[in-house]
Parts: C-alpha cells; sequence; structure tokens
C-alpha cells in the first residue's frame, strides 16, 4: 500500500468537499507530520484520525527533501 503524506490545507479541502470517507476509502494509507497535526489539524479536525489518518514523527530532513520534491 502507499503512503501519501499530506498537507492540513489538503485534508481541510477534502473535508470541506465533503470527500473524507471517499479518500480513506482508497487503497493508500494517508500521514501527516505529528507537529502539523498538533499545530493545526488537532483542535478541529481530530476526528480524521478515525479515518485512518496516521500522524508520523518525521526527521527534519525527510521534510526538507518532500519540500524539494514540491518545488520541482
Amino acid at each position: 500500500m502507499l503512503l501519501v503524506i499530506s498537507d492540513a490545507c489538503v485534508l481541510i479541502d477534502i473535508e470541506c468537499g465533503d470527500l473524507t470517507s471517499a479518500m480513506f476509502s482508497l487503497s493508500y494509507q494517508f500521514a501527516v507530520p505529528d507537529t502539523l497535526f498538533a499545530e493545526e489539524l488537532e483542535e478541529q479536525h481530530a476526528h480524521l484520525l478515525q479515518f485512518g489518518l496516521i500522524c508520523k514523527t518525521m526527521s527534519g530532513d525527510l521534510v526538507a527533501e518532500a519540500y524539494s520534491l514540491h518545488q520541482k
């Protein structure tokens, strides 16, 4: 199963479009960095964990690599 690392904006937009159940029914795992979850999602979107959202501890190097891939 492929792992998709998301940001908060994508997950919030998915919820606004009422697509949360559909997204989590796909054959992917969805994750966010644990710090992002704590800062931007935990207060109003903690229920995403019940859908299967994974909070992952990510090193600074991994976050920098993901950011550089996004810039390409």
